[in-house]
């Protein structure tokens, strides 16, 4: 009679699980969900938007399966049950990544509880590994600057593309709340990663020609903003959708990538500064605004050089458009 190796895992988790109960400490009378939702609520005031969006997308599918918020009811055969449905309705690693979610928040609402029970243990979360290509070529990136008579929305979502990657690739977050340039050079906090930084994440970039050129029919009028974004849209994130629904129609129509987005510019910028440029890596990495290597040492002795971003930004453009991309900014 052939060994069912499912049934004997399956009674096997079941005994563990039970010896877990009787053994492991006792969770406070906590509620899962709210203390979730405060730790969100403070990684959106950090600005680590997305992590909280997708925090909050895994918090909320999980109390839609698991119909409690009591964090004692969180214990391994939940987990277990909750990736077993998750799995039925997306990918293997979109299922893991919800429960990697999941794990995080668990997390951090016991790390100063003594011996807490780890409910995720015996899962494996390890996802492929493998690189997702957001960039697009040197003829693509061409096509895209000098392509006309677009639609008003694409023509808009092309322009801010273009403004962000002769920018070192610079977020589009960034551009919506940066302030008017002073002698040229405009001067900015990263928000992504700010209030993780030692240096809050400082960077100033001069505005090259390419830039002038693309930014020129959204310069803000207020004093207090280098282009008029805010004004065409109430938040950052409604100005994201915008510019990402405007990119799939310039995919569309040029033929590009179909899922084209603003995370192209940044990889884009920084494929063809390495491959065709050939700069150092650690001078790209500091022209996309990267934390220095903490183990570095280097890094420590040597003076940050604050032009470095300018001198990239400027040979990529140069580079990539020349004086081409004056036409279809105009």
């Amino acid at each position: 009679m052939p060994i069912n190796e499912d049934y004997i895992l399956e009674k096997l988790l079941a005994k563990v699980s039970n010896i877990e109960s009787a053994v492991a400490p006792q969770l406070p009378d906590i509620n899962f969900y709210n203390k979730c939702r405060e730790y969100i609520q403070l990684l959106k005031a950090e600005g680590r938007t997305n992590t909280a969006i997708c925090y909050n997308r895994s918090l909320q599918r999980f109390i839609n399966y698991s119909k409690t918020t009591d964090l004692r009811a969180i214990n391994r055969q939940l987990i277990n049950d909750f990736f077993e449905y998750i799995s039925q309705t997306v990918s293997a690693d979109a299922a893991k990544a919800y429960v990697i979610d999941i794990r995080a928040l668990f997390r951090h609402i016991t790390k100063f509880m003594s011996n807490a029970p780890n409910p995720f243990v015996g899962l494996n979360l390890r996802r492929k590994l493998y690189r997702i290509h957001r960039y697009i070529t040197v003829q693509e990136l061409r096509r895209l600057a000098e392509a006309q008579n677009l639609p008003p929305l694409a023509q808009f979502a092309r322009d801010a593309f273009i403004i962000s990657f002769s920018l070192c690739g610079i977020n589009i977050c960034d551009l919506f709340t940066i302030k008017p340039p002073e002698d040229n050079i405009l001067h900015y906090y990263r928000q992504k990663t700010t209030r993780r930084r030692d240096d809050q994440a400082e960077q100033s970039i001069r505005i090259n020609s390419t830039a002038a050129q693309f930014a020129a029919r959204y310069l803000a009028a207020d004093g207090v903003h280098w282009l008029d974004w805010a004004q065409r849209s109430a938040t950052e994130r409604n100005l994201l959708k915008k510019i990402n629904k405007g990119l799939k129609i310039c995919a569309n129509v040029l033929n590009l990538p179909p899922l084209l987005s603003t995370y192209y510019a940044r990889h884009t910028f920084a494929s063809i500064a390495r491959n065709e440029l050939h700069f150092d890596i650690f001078d790209i990495s500091e022209a996309l605004n990267h934390k220095p290597p903490s183990n570095s040492i280097d890094f420590v002795y040597i003076r940050p050089d604050n032009n470095k971003p300018s001198e990239i930004a400027a040979a990529v453009c140069n580079f990539i458009f020349g004086s081409s991309a004056a036409a279809a900014a105009n």
